[in-house]
């Protein structure tokens, strides 16, 4: 992040003893990361493994799926589509119409990969 950007968060607003398990101990670990700490890199190597255990499988795929559902509400011919954090993109069977453009964006590089091979050309 930035010096001197704001952002705020729900982690910001939830008192300490619900923010703590879900994000962190911020106050003792700070916001930042070093990309030479060890669990860093273990972290980016389980990533996707851990991605594919909670999203895609079980009670995490309900969970998106029944958001997903709600796109099939939405016509999408024509339109321009901003997704962040397109995941690997499955939900594409949940559309309803074809955008003119769509635009991915996302932090993780093979995110984007998966995410360019699944899209249909025009």
């Amino acid at each position: 992040m930035r010096e001197g950007l704001k952002y705020f968060t729900i982690g910001r607003r939830l008192p300490k003893f619900l923010a703590k398990p879900l994000f962190g101990n911020r106050a003792k670990f700070g916001t930042h990361f070093k990309e030479n700490d060890p669990d860093w890199i273990e972290w980016e190597e389980r990533y996707l493994d851990f991605y594919y255990q909670t999203q895609k499988k079980n009670t995490g795929k309900r969970v998106n799926d029944a958001g997903y559902k709600i796109m099939r509400r939405i016509d999408l011919d024509g339109m321009r589509v901003l997704e962040v954090g397109p995941g690997d993109i499955q939900h594409l069977r949940f559309w309803k119409g074809r955008p003119n453009i769509y635009t991915i964006v996302d932090v993780k590089e093979k995110m984007l990969e998966r995410s360019r091979d699944r899209i249909p050309s025009p």
